[in-house]
């Protein structure tokens, strides 16, 4: 039964269940409250606790509310849950960080990564990530 599913799922259905759009929408919806509540640069440190305290929590909800069971799937949709957030928050993620003297140098890796990361991700990383576990259900 379950080869008759996989055999089923084009591409793009295997493709969006490597991507945490609920993780990244409640992360979304938090910052836009959190900046229309508190204003843009009151609200980074916020934004940036809000982004921990998710990612915190993610191995758990994919664990047992979408019910992921392998330790890389759940590795690979926090990490791109990371991937996202630093791209949407990248302003609010480097307010806050370089307040920190000893964190300044992450200004250009912040904005660096929110810019170029995000596309690797999708085209190259997912792909590589689906190709291995399509591997692994095959064995």
């Amino acid at each position: 039964m379950a080869d008759d599913k996989a055999i089923q799922e084009s591409p793009t259905t295997k493709f969006a269940k490597l991507l945490p759009a609920d993780l990244t929408a409640a992360f979304l919806s938090a910052k836009a409250g959190l900046i229309a509540s508190l204003g843009e640069t009151e609200a980074a440190s916020s934004i940036f606790w809000t982004f921990v305290g998710i990612l915190i929590l993610s191995p758990f909800y994919f664990r047992y509310v979408v019910k992921t069971q392998t330790r890389l799937r759940i590795a690979f949709m926090s990490a791109t849950f990371v991937v996202f957030a630093v791209s949407i928050a990248d302003t609010s993620f480097r307010t806050y960080l370089t307040g920190f003297s000893f964190l300044s140098w992450t200004d250009f890796v912040i904005k660096a990564t929110a810019i170029v990361l995000p596309t690797l991700w999708v085209f190259l990383v997912a792909p590589i990530i689906m190709d291995s576990q399509e591997g692994d259900a095959k064995t």
